[in-house]
């Protein structure tokens, strides 16, 4: 019997193919000619196809040569930022060691400089360019000091200083391009392999396109003879009705995004803001060695915004314009329009899958099984048609126990796996890695503070709002460390994890892609760049209000429950406190829900006096909220808190601080087309209806989702993509459940079968992915279950035993230690004196002159700093204004030191004529 079904099955398919043999060959050239651009795309940003670049400066003495400045303008973010000088041997040498796209080098030197200069070599790869000082005043470019390049490098306009631009004839080979897109990349002054672009690319699309039809041969066979055992009875009628909604749903989808392009195209084109004005601005707020990375986005910032606000009105007029047309045309025709776009829609979707994951070099899918080594060849032939014939087959209750214990047990052991990677302690040897500190340090330092006694908001201020009012309760019970923060935070994140599990548990239905969907969400955060090493501004910090909201929400929507309507308000005002970045969407997401639910009302009046309340109630929650903590505030302190601090970080961002213009193409496009479909799905059933409320979580998950998505609009950090990818993942599993259960089963519904084959060939590998990943899981698991237990002593222990043995608990210091002062502060019981925020943070230029002047006439507070040996030597230090350095070398002297390169030092100085 089983034997006849396969015979059946390969006779089947042998006739559909032979049927649609146009279509197939022409999309299988089309899939070769995605797979070949994919794979040029991709050596380019491999970055293998760059030289080395270094900038010699000859014949400055140690102390003119720290004034130089050399730096870079990218190619494709097009900021200008400082090139790393080599700090050991040759420190007159500067280098690439990102080897990233330039367009052109940049040397800065005062009047005194350039008297000693003698001449400047640079390296690209095997070719020299020597200048002599005469041939480089002759032949660099010297900049106006009024262009904008002046405000792009760190020098700010200062007397006497001067920026020189490198000859056009400074690279490594002259090649004149004119392709789109990458004209910027091909140009760079540091692009060297043209042959790089042609074989290459070439053999790998041979090995993948061959690889990717022996895959869809084999799952086109298993979706064969799945048939053949399926029983289930579609109607005409049925089948008609679901293919119409299908075309509809597509061509509403795309044509948005068409129109959405277009449209970013023409504000590219017509808009165009002076930027001038911010940066000088900023030159006057901002300390001048941040200046390089200020790259305002206006016209990506107004794209995003008017993309975001026509959206919803976007898909409603197409999801109306196409519904009056495609249910017009004749029933002979729908067959042959529902080919076409069954088709394309899949075949578009890979193209921008494979060419968006070039972009990248293929980060986001490079620890993926599947993705290369034996893994490659074992899950595309093997597991993967195995796992999807048990995904369409596997629906007899005897294995429903079973499938949901294995669920329950899988989740638990990754919720608990968060918890411990997350675990530090002072006596880690991992807290010397500048990874975990210098995230960490605002996140520990801040804590620090308040639990010293400090008031957010009135004598400290925090980048990343008040957690640390609302965790302080928690440390007075726990006691304050290294350990218990970095264990109250894996605490956050694992329940952080908990909540996205039973959120995802009440919306799909199949238990197989419950299990392979939130292996997803977790692969993706287990697999972050930052991963071993915590990232505690965004997990939990931006993460745990958010999915806190979706659980809530989500039985709100089900039982309309008046105590958990008024709680919700609550939480949703707390979370702008807690962290105002995600904390406002979360509160805006939560509005707009109730409003999505108001529009089901039949009763007009009704609807527009509900969304009233609930917006009153909105701003009256917010009002208790901000004034509770005024007067909380005001208990505590005395004064109250000046809640423009707690804006102001914003607008540092907003101004255009570390920003990167988003790529393009890249995988964010299917993120967007996610929250449009979600979107439009919402729509839909608004259209029908149809107030399930699944629907309504499934859209405050869309609409919290693209707000949140502004996170990476702003910094467009490959690094940065993984923070809110959560939610578009999670969509993305709820969508591939919806299309299991309404289509995917129908054999003429291929067209929604294909796309959950796609999506089921990426969520599948997930839970594969995470196992043949245990080692290194069981690695971090067992470093940070070590941590409680731990009693190693490190420099960083000794250290805080030499600042306790210097001082008693609650004693106001000041701690110049970089990355680790919130460590130090935290795990000695001391107080920092100087009211700026950690030394990580330190970002106006009012704060490092609060602590310039503080230093020069401190006369009572003792000054520890660490590491002592290269305080004086800091160059281009990036978290600690110069001046500070010069101040304490001028001002202080040693008092004792450590065994671990720590000093005490206190104010030398007879007078303090100095201070005002």
């Amino acid at each position: 019997m089983l034997l006849n079904n396969l015979k059946l099955a390969a006779n089947d398919a042998i006739i559909l193919l032979k049927k649609h043999i146009l279509a197939i060959v022409l999309s299988s050239l089309f899939i070769f000619g995605v797979l070949w651009l994919g794979n040029v795309i991709s050596v380019i940003t491999s970055r293998q196809i760059l030289d080395h670049l270094s900038v010699k400066v000859e014949g400055l003495d140690a102390a003119n040569l720290s004034s130089i400045r050399v730096l870079a303008t990218l190619s494709r973010a097009g900021n200008t930022m400082n090139l790393t000088r080599v700090l050991e041997g040759n420190q007159d040498e500067w280098n690439n060691p990102s080897q990233t796209f330039i367009k052109r080098i940049l040397v800065g030197v005062n009047s005194e400089s350039l008297g000693q200069l003698s001449k400047i070599n640079i390296t690209l790869g095997e070719k020299n360019f020597v200048f002599t000082k005469k041939q480089f005043l002759a032949e660099w470019k010297k900049l106006d000091a009024n262009s904008a390049d002046w405000y792009m490098s760190d020098i700010n306009g200062s007397p006497g200083y001067f920026v020189y631009e490198a000859p056009e004839n400074v690279k490594v080979k002259p090649w004149q391009v004119n392709v789109p897109l990458a004209s910027s990349l091909l140009s760079s002054i540091n692009f060297k392999g043209r042959e790089y672009l042609i074989q290459k690319p070439l053999v790998s699309s041979v090995k993948n396109f061959s690889l990717l039809a022996a895959v869809l041969l084999i799952i086109f066979f298993v979706t064969s003879f799945f048939k053949r055992k399926n029983n289930d009875v579609f109607s005409d009628e049925d089948t008609d009705l679901r293919q119409r909604e299908f075309i509809i749903f597509v061509l509403s989808v795309a044509a948005t995004a068409v129109f959405l392009f277009l449209l970013c195209v023409a504000i590219k084109f017509f808009y165009k803001p002076d930027t001038s004005r911010i940066l000088l601005e900023a030159s006057k707020v901002y300390l001048d060695k941040l200046l390089p990375a200020f790259i305002p986005k206006l016209v990506e910032r107004a794209q995003f915004t008017s993309s975001v606000l026509l959206s919803p009105f976007l898909l409603l007029i197409f999801y109306k314009l196409f519904s009056r047309y495609v249910y017009k045309i004749k029933k002979e025709i729908i067959p042959r329009l529902y080919f076409f776009t069954g088709l394309a829609a899949p075949l578009a979707i890979f193209s921008i899958a494979y060419i968006g994951l070039a972009v990248s070099n293929f980060m986001y899918v490079e620890k993926s099984y599947f993705f290369k080594g034996l893994g490659k060849y074992l899950y595309s032939l093997a597991l993967f048609p195995i796992g999807t014939y048990f995904a369409m087959s596997l629906k007899k209750p005897a294995y429903d126990n079973l499938i949901k214990n294995l669920v329950y047990i899988f989740s638990g052991v990754l919720i608990a796996v968060v918890f411990f990677i997350n675990i530090i302690s002072a006596n880690g040897s991992e807290l010397a890695g500048i990874n975990i500190v210098g995230h960490a340090n605002p996140v520990f330092n801040s804590i620090a503070q308040v639990a010293a006694g400090k008031t957010m908001l009135v004598n400290l201020s925090g980048q990343y709002g008040l957690y640390p009012v609302f965790l302080n309760p928690v440390f007075k019970l726990v006691g304050l460390s290294v350990l218990s923060i970095t264990s109250v935070m894996g605490a956050l994140l694992s329940l952080n994890f908990l909540f996205i599990f039973l959120f995802l548990r009440r919306l799909i239905k199949n238990k197989i892609i419950l299990l392979i969907g939130f292996s997803t969400v977790m692969l993706y955060f287990l697999d972050s760049p930052a991963n071993p090493y915590p990232y505690f501004q965004y997990y939990p910090i931006r993460t745990i209000f958010p999915s806190l909201l979706l659980l809530l929400s989500s039985f709100y929507f089900e039982s309309r429950n008046k105590i958990l309507y008024l709680a919700l308000f609550i939480i949703s005002a707390l979370a702008v406190l807690w962290n105002f970045d995600s904390g406002i969407m979360v509160f805006a997401s939560w509005i707009l829900a109730l409003v999505y639910l108001e529009v089901f009302r039949s009763d007009k009046k009704l609807m527009i006096r509900n969304i009233a309340g609930h917006a009153l109630m909105g701003a009256a929650a917010l009002g208790v909220v901000f004034a509770s903590y005024a007067g909380y505030a005001f208990l505590i302190s005395g004064q109250t808190p000046d809640f423009s601090i707690f804006f102001r970080y914003q607008r540092l961002f907003y101004e255009g601080f570390m920003l990167i213009a988003m790529p393009f193409p890249h995988v964010w496009i299917l993120v967007v087309i996610t929250f449009l479909s979600g979107l439009l799905l919402s729509i839909k059933k608004w259209l029908v209806k149809d107030g399930d409320w699944k629907n309504a979580s499934i859209f405050i998950l869309t609409i919290l989702g693209v707000g949140l998505f502004s996170y990476y609009e702003g910094r467009s950090h490959d690094a940065t993509f993984y923070g809110p990818l959560y939610l578009s993942l999670m969509l993305l599993v709820i969508f591939a459940d919806i299309i299991f259960y309404n289509a995917a089963s129908n054999p003429k519904l291929y067209g929604q079968a294909l796309l959950f084959l796609l999506v089921l060939f990426f969520i599948l590998s997930s839970p594969i992915s995470v196992i043949s990943h245990s080692h290194k899981y069981y690695n971090w698991v067992s470093a940070g279950f070590s941590a409680f237990s731990s009693d190693t002593a490190t420099a960083i222990t000794k250290n805080i035993d030499f600042i306790k043995n210097n001082t008693v608990a609650g004693e106001s210091v000041v701690i110049l230690a970089g990355h680790y002062d919130g460590a130090f502060y935290g795990e000695s019981h001391t107080r920092s004196v100087l009211d700026v925020p950690s030394f990580t943070e330190i970002i106006f230029k009012s704060e490092a002159d609060d602590a310039v002047d503080f230093l020069k006439c401190n006369k009572n507070y003792k000054v520890f700093v660490y590491p002592f040996s290269k305080f004086y030597m800091q160059f281009g230090n990036d978290l600690v204004d110069s001046r500070i350095n010069r101040t304490v070398e001028k001002y202080y002297t040693v008092i004792s030191t450590s065994t671990d390169d720590m000093a005490l030092l206190l104010n030398r100085a007879k007078n303090l004529n100095d201070c005002r």
